[in-house]
């Protein structure tokens, strides 16, 4: 498998792919904020580029949908947030994909992790985004 990380625009073909990774365990651990619907979520990233606020791309590894990234809060304190697929997971992927993000964007990034995301922080020491840890705290049901 070749090493070709494009970033794209979310196109409907995305859509059965980028549902799964929403529903995805470790995304949901890691990521609990984020809503598992994938029309939500799209619809949510969309108003945030379109209000200027955020921006959304997804990665594509040689054309096909592996994962994404989106940057928020952008007038204020930029922060990263970003999934992969299981399958592509660990193989360097993500690191090309933010890295393509530095050299055409001169923002100062930050992200917060989960203090048990090792994924997570041996990606971002190879950047230059500034980590913030933190315990996500899972809550009963009620």
């Amino acid at each position: 498998m070749s090493n070709n990380i494009t970033l794209s625009s979310f196109s409907p073909r995305d859509r059965e792919w980028l549902s799964e990774l929403l529903i995805d365990k470790d995304v949901r651990k890691f990521l609990p904020h984020l809503t598992t619907d994938v029309d939500k979520f799209i619809f949510d990233m969309e108003i945030a580029e379109r209000k200027g606020l955020g921006k959304f791309w997804i990665i594509q590894l040689d054309n096909i949908g592996v994962g994404f990234i989106s940057i928020y809060d952008l007038t204020e304190n930029p922060f990263v947030f970003y999934a992969m697929s299981p399958e592509y997971r660990n193989k360097g992927y993500m690191h090309n994909a933010i890295r393509l993000i530095e050299n055409n964007y001169s923002l100062t990034l930050s992200t917060i992790v989960d203090n048990n995301n090792e994924a997570s922080f041996k990606i971002l020491s190879k950047t230059d985004i500034h980590i913030k840890t933190h315990k996500f705290i899972e809550k009963p049901f009620v």
